[in-house]
């Protein structure tokens, strides 16, 4: 049930300290330093500052901050020191650093240190001390005590007049809320110090706000949007100042933002490269939490025996940070925390618990909340898995008692509907899935970044499942069909989200200018990398997706989330019935759970429920065992009886024999779950031998809604169609001609293999479907002239069909990369890559496209959300349904399929029942290894049907 929580807020005490002062400026040849400053200043030598702040910055502005806190000190006290500096001589530092930087945040300091009067200035050093003293001993105070205290400095240092200290404390004050969980007051006393910040330069500080308020938008309300934005501030403002030991801590930050969105891999990489920048500066402190934060995503990634080990690696560092320190002693809770994370997955349920226990002693020894809450909660979900309902129940009342920070909350209110539902309260189990439900739709409504809505669901898809379920189960007992409307408005609440989003939005919309100029040089050097290939290139692109992915959260930021109220985007299932589907339509939409694994069956006279009898593990053992078989070329004839075999199973399971009777003959309308999304249904053997799409037609939907606001786009008013294909491709390396490297392309996109990119039948194949059509209606784009810079200037307005017969390249890490492969083209920024992010941003208000490709059905499986994939992206793009593939697929047997589909198009047919019949075609052929589903089944029809 839990898989994370990211409420640690440790990495802030070093930021803490600097920022309060607490800790020496001073670098770490102290004096000499300062020496060396002064005698700068003294001899006034331009070049030797410029030369200083160049090679370290943030840490002459530093030492400069020292000699100004020293001189105050002096003039106070009257003690005119011999290495003191005169006013003259800071001033001097001051105005060229401001010169050479363009950061005045010294030269303000001056200014208000030279304008104090004697007794402000007394009164200012004695402030200081008190606020010395008082970070000394607040760990021992009790919490109302503290924030009493650093409210009374936070008023005295203001009514002085003393902007840097008043930014401090707002900074403290901040810091203090966000660790006793008070998330308004955290927020306000953050943004307070920002603008201070902001109005004095002082970028260090301002960097240190922006990152602890991306702390709070994390942990507190699940803003992980808002959070994002939050660490690119910070990042700048690091980076103004030279201030590189904070940046590995951002780095930490925005990974674990991408690990609550379910991208573990991106954030794996964060975290790695936190962890080298540690290293890189001696911080053993940093690189343990590195080494914990590598484990968490890990485990995310399910892969527990790595996890396990950097758990242990994080664990051994802080051991020995604990020997010098004794207060980090709950640093190294966390990471026995996390070693028993990594033991549930491996099964050992004795080891996590014991893991969780001793990490329990640790947490209390040292009173930490956040950590006693997370290990509670872990604890609740072993004895959830182990059916003791009762003292896991007990757990997470504890949490509920001790915090109300967001993450901690939504989870254990999660564990509370599920120890209500196992010991059959159903009542009191849905009213904590609506609290908790409650909070995830919040969360998820302030993530406008596409990226972060997909990903969202990953460790929340359970919540809607189990509300669905109580319904369903109402309903089977004799409910009413009020049951079963709240329980698909439950599973259509957590299916397809983002997409409904952007399709409700119009679709596609056109990037910023800043995203778009990057999306220019990230085309240049992807073009100068396929033809080059070299590790430096690599490293750039990979830089751009960066700088792509930054200006994204920019624009959305400023955009505004704008997403409350999505109920309002669902569609009722009366209205499924009566508007969505016609007479001969049947809608199998299935729910896989680990509650239970159910199929709601839909047409325009009724809707029942039908339990399925496979658990949803077996289901998905099943799918995948089948997908093994029939991805695989076939060898002999014997192939086929032994996927006969296989479909035939889970045909049984999937199609039980009352629906088997009601789809015969009929256009079933599929909205799979799981791992059915890489399911050809088409495959599915029935009780008389055949399969299924030799008696129905098949089209797939992401949700019922979706397939209601698709059906109801315009219907196109263009007529004839464009066709691209057999694009032209010289190899590199072996001719010296702009072209494409087939293996730099593999290694670009993590082929295993690659067969040459010359497709011999690609061509033969566009010039068969061209015939179907009206030629002075019609457009062919082939050879060289199947290019990027063709197709995207095409309105395709004009066009009814759009037909790429081209390779497929599909990224399941980042599938905003996978991309339709064109022919290259000299004096242009096009790389010949058409990626799914440009797809996106294309206006095609089609009827349908067909990718003759390799996997464009197949890509990233999100719970909750579907598959990310190049049919996805030209749905969003305005087609009414996309012809798609499911894994690589042969050359010149789908050119056969693909003119039989638009012969009978041509024919008045509509698209279901054309691609059924090209399919059933292939079953018949004299070529008797086209009956092997490898070659006919990986097509699916998605959108609408007619």
């Amino acid at each position: 049930m839990i898989k994370r929580l990211s409420a640690q807020y440790r990495p802030l005490l070093a930021i803490v300290l600097f920022a309060t002062g607490l800790v020496s400026c001073s670098s770490r040849s102290g004096d000499t330093e300062k020496q060396s400053l002064l005698d700068i200043a003294r001899s006034r030598s331009e070049a030797d500052y410029r030369s200083l702040i160049d090679s370290r910055h943030d840490q002459t502005r530093r030492e400069v901050q020292s000699l100004l806190e020293r001189w105050l000190v002096a003039s106070v006290s009257e003690n005119s020191a011999d290495d003191g500096a005169t006013v003259d001589e800071l001033r001097w530092l001051c105005n060229h650093y401001r010169q050479e930087t363009g950061i005045r945040d010294l030269a303000a300091r001056l200014d208000f240190a030279t304008q104090l009067v004697p007794g402000a200035a007394a009164r200012k050093l004695e402030l200081d001390s008190t606020y010395r003293a008082l970070e000394r001993a607040k760990a021992a105070w009790r919490l109302d005590t503290t924030i009493a205290a650093l409210h009374e400095l936070y008023r005295e240092f203001d009514a002085i007049g003393d902007s840097f200290s008043t930014a401090s404390l707002a900074f403290n004050l901040a810091n203090t809320y966000y660790q006793a969980g008070v998330r308004d007051s955290a927020v306000w006393f953050g943004s307070r110090a920002v603008r201070i910040c902001r109005h004095l330069d002082y970028y260090p500080l301002l960097g240190d706000c922006h990152y602890l308020l991306a702390k709070i938008h994390s942990e507190l309300d699940g803003d992980y949007l808002r959070s994002e934005q939050e660490c690119i501030d910070a990042v700048a403002s690091y980076d103004r100042v030279g201030m590189t030991s904070r940046l590995p801590y951002a780095q930490l930050q925005r990974g674990t933002n991408l690990l609550q969105v379910g991208r573990a891999e991106h954030a794996a990489r964060l975290f790695a490269d936190a962890r080298n920048g540690f290293i890189n500066l001696d911080s053993r402190y940093g690189e343990a939490f590195a080494e914990y934060y590598i484990a968490e995503a890990l485990i995310d990634m399910a892969r527990p025996d790595s996890a396990l080990m950097h758990a242990r690696r994080s664990t051994a560092l802080r051991r020995s940070l604990v020997e010098r320190n004794p207060t980090l002693q709950s640093d190294v809770a966390y990471s026995i925390n996390c070693e028993g994370l990594a033991f549930g997955q491996l099964d050992s349920v004795g080891a996590a618990l014991a893991s969780y226990r001793q990490a329990n002693l640790l947490f209390d020894e040292t009173g930490d909340t956040t950590g006693i809450c997370q290990n509670l909660l872990r604890m609740a979900s072993v004895l959830l898995e182990s059916g003791q309902y009762g003292r896991a129940d007990q757990h997470l009342d504890s949490v509920l008692t001790m915090t109300d920070r967001f993450q901690e909350t939504m989870f254990a209110l999660f564990g509370k509907a599920v120890c209500s539902y196992r010991l059959n309260q159903p009542e009191v189990a849905l009213s904590y899935l609506q609290a908790c439900i409650s909070l995830s739709d919040n969360s998820w409504s302030r993530a406008a970044l596409s990226d972060y809505q997909v990903g969202w669901f990953a460790d929340k898809i359970e919540y809607y499942h189990l509300q669905a379920i109580i319904y369903l189960e109402r309903f089977l007992a004799g409910g009413s069909a009020v049951n079963l409307d709240s329980a698909h408005a439950a599973i259509e609440t957590s299916r397809s989200r983002a997409l409904r989003r952007r399709l409700a939005g119009g679709g596609n919309t056109a990037p910023a200018s800043e995203e778009q100029a990057t999306l220019n040089r990230l085309s240049e050097k992807q073009k100068q990398y396929l033809r080059e290939g070299g590790r430096a290139l690599a490293a750039q692109i990979e830089s751009l997706r960066d700088s792509l992915n930054t200006e994204r959260i920019r624009a959305a930021g400023e955009a505004g989330a704008g997403h409350a109220g999505f109920a309002d985007l669902i569609v009722p299932l009366s209205s499924i019935r009566a508007e969505v589907i016609d007479a001969e339509d049947v809608v199998l939409e299935y729910l896989l759970s680990n509650f239970g694994s159910y199929l709601m069956v839909t047409t325009r006279d009724s809707s029942r429920v039908v339990p399925l009898e496979l658990d949803r593990a077996e289901i998905e053992r099943q799918t995948l065992s089948l997908l093994t078989d029939i991805r695989s070329k076939p060898k002999s004839s014997g192939d086929l009886a032994e996927v006969r075999q296989s479909s035939s199973r889970l045909g049984q399971a999937l199609l039980p024999a009352s629906v088997q009777a009601l789809v015969s003959g009929r256009r079933v309308i599929i909205v799979p779950a799981g791992r059915l999304l890489e399911l050809p249904f088409a495959v599915l053997q029935t009780s008389n031998g055949q399969f299924l799409v030799e008696s129905s037609e098949l089209v797939y939907a992401p949700s019922t809604s979706i397939l209601a606001s698709i059906r109801t786009r315009p219907m196109v008013s263009g007529d004839g169609a464009l066709l691209v294909g057999a694009p032209e491709i010289p190899p590199t390396r072996d001719t010296g001609e702009y072209g494409v490297d087939a293996a730099t392309l593999a290694e670009y996109y993590d082929l295993t293999a690659t067969a040459g990119l010359g497709l011999p039948y690609a061509a033969s194949e566009i010039r068969r479907i061209a015939s179907c059509f009206d030629p002075g209606l019609s457009r062919l784009l082939v050879g060289p002239e199947a290019n990027e810079s063709a197709v995207c200037d095409v309105d395709f307005a004009r066009y009814r069909y759009v037909h790429f017969a081209v390779h497929g390249l599909m990224d399941r890490v980042d599938p905003w990369r996978s991309a339709l492969l064109l022919s290259p083209e000299q004096g242009t920024r096009h790389d010949g890559l058409l990626q799914s992010e440009e797809i996106m941003n294309l206006s095609m208000p089609v009827d349908n496209v067909f990718l003759s490709a390799c996997q464009t059905h197949a890509g990233t499986r999100h719970p909750g959300e579907g598959v990310q994939s190049l049919a996805r992206s030209f749905l969003i793009a305005g087609s009414r349904s996309v012809v798609a593939t499911l894994w690589n697929i042969n050359d010149r047997s789908t050119a056969r399929l693909g003119a039989e589909f638009y012969t009978l198009l041509a024919k008045g047919a509509t698209k279901s029942a054309a691609l059924a019949a090209a399919q059933r075609a292939m079953l018949a052929s004299d070529r008797t290894l086209y009956h092997h589903p490898y070659f006919w089944a990986p097509f699916t029809l998605s959108g609408s049907p007619d």
